[in-house]
């Protein structure tokens, strides 16, 4: 899916947050790896917590 969405980018380095990304993600494909990764560990995390019976973590679900 990232190959063929790289195509369709108009300038793949122009968002600022690739700026400011680390040496980890110096091409766009790897750049976008890593926020799928984030976001994937970010709502893993939520959902154990949630599971756990954590009062912050419910209140984190119910905003989203």
């Amino acid at each position: 899916l990232l190959p063929r969405l790289r195509d369709h980018v108009s300038a793949p380095g122009s968002d600022a947050r690739y700026e400011e990304t680390t040496w980890s993600a110096l091409s766009w494909m790897a750049f976008q790896a890593q926020k799928i990764s984030v976001a994937l560990h970010l709502a893993a995390a939520l959902e154990i917590a949630c599971d756990l019976g954590h009062a912050g973590a419910r209140a984190a679900e119910a905003a989203v």
